[in-house]
């Protein structure tokens, strides 16, 4: 409890531009909630903390390393959402109030009489149908708005008419939908997705035509496919990038084995990547199946994770093992990747291993790692590879 404000941790997904912080850094976020809602469901704001040096320390007060407080934390100011703030605290120790969750709190003002200073007055008249709206909200989302309200030559109606529009014409129905859309509906790759996705989802929208829907469905199904209004070849995105680390692969009767203990190795980069996955060697004895469960970590905290298998051939090319989705892996800052294998005990493994690799425009830097359980390190063992996009 805070002077009567319950704290509670609650996720907030948010684009990186949002929360803006020292590259890598990790932040935490703390809702708090107004014990005295005007809208009970959606009064809610956030504080963002992010941890630096100067946090903490002992004793009950904080001396010269005291943090400001927003208003609505010490209980100041009213009880508007635009009085909660996010405060995303740098390493240096400055604070930095920005709005935040501004989705969510402008979603709830649509079509919604409260704190409306703005209606507009659609269709013929005595066919007219009132529409609530927000002066702020419609500026911030468009110019001519803008300009309107609080533009030079604003004036101060409370109504807008608007005789020829129907008042269908402003609800959120797949016609309109389409509308909006117009030609960048013919943008969309609907035909890269599957066939139970588009079943699932575009199919059901009533946004397509039926002739669309039905082609689509013969587009995924029949042999002789019709030809589509939509672009049918799926985005060819970044190509992976693998790191290669060592320099020679060898094996031997008695070794690489593995038993259940962990291969691990830190890496550092000199320009921001994506980690897609690990490359591993597999079996020295034939064709064999392993059951593999990866990490990436940071200073010890778990980044991604995948438990997964893999199929080698017997050969001493590596196999390429996933995460479930690309994480984001900052420069000049040493990350942990791992790998605990289940199966055939004998593998080739890589010697001659470099500290320092150029694999396109990315330099990795390697050193050894103290989760390494099983042998590997620098110079030789097992992960020979790092893939990723850049």
């Amino acid at each position: 409890q805070r002077r009567g404000k319950e704290l509670q941790v609650q996720s907030v997904p948010a684009e990186p531009a949002e929360l803006t912080g020292p590259p890598g850094s990790r932040m935490s976020v703390l809702v708090l909630m107004d014990p005295n809602p005007l809208v009970p469901s959606h009064r809610s704001g956030a504080v963002l903390h992010q941890p630096s040096s100067r946090r903490g320390g002992g004793g009950g007060g904080r001396g010269g390393d005291e943090e400001e407080l927003h208003p609505a934390e010490r209980g100041e100011g009213p009880s508007e959402p635009a009085w909660y703030r996010c405060r995303v605290t740098g390493e240096a120790g400055q604070n930095r109030f920005c709005l935040c969750l501004l989705v969510l709190r402008n979603a709830l003002m649509f079509n919604n009489e409260h704190m409306a200073d703005i209606h507009f007055i659609v269709g013929p008249p005595g066919e007219t149908q009132t529409v609530p709206a927000h002066k702020y909200v419609l500026a911030v989302g468009s110019s001519v708005f803008g300009a309107m309200f609080y533009g030079d030559l604003a004036e101060g109606q409370a109504q807008i008419h608007i005789p020829d529009v129907e008042p269908a014409g402003l609800a959120v129905t797949p016609r309109n939908q389409r509308a909006a859309l117009g030609k960048a509906l013919y943008l969309l790759r609907i035909p890269s997705m599957s066939l139970q996705e588009f079943a699932d989802g575009p199919a059901q929208s009533d946004v397509l035509t039926l002739t669309e829907t039905h082609n689509i469905f013969l587009w995924y199904t029949a042999t002789n496919k019709p030809q589509l209004d939509f672009p049918v070849g799926k985005r060819v995105g970044l190509a992976p990038q693998r790191c290669h680390r060592f320099q020679a692969s060898a094996y031997r009767s008695n070794q690489w084995r593995y038993r259940g203990r962990c291969d691990s190795i830190q890496f550092a980069v000199d320009r921001r990547i994506f980690m897609a996955g690990l490359g591993l060697y597999g079996s020295s004895g034939g064709k064999a199946e392993y059951s593999v469960r990866i990490e990436l970590k940071r200073q010890g905290t778990l980044l991604a994770h995948n438990l997964t298998k893999f199929l080698s051939d017997g050969s001493s090319s590596t196999f390429a093992v996933w995460f479930e989705h690309p994480v984001q892996v900052e420069q000049d800052t040493f990350y942990t990747v791992s790998a605990v294998l289940d199966g055939n005990e004998l593998s080739y493994f890589g010697q001659e291993g470099m500290t320092e690799v150029q694999s396109g425009k990315v330099t990795f830097q390697f050193q050894c790692s103290s989760d390494s359980t099983n042998g590997t390190g620098v110079q030789g063992g097992q992960i020979p590879e790092l893939i990723f996009y850049c």
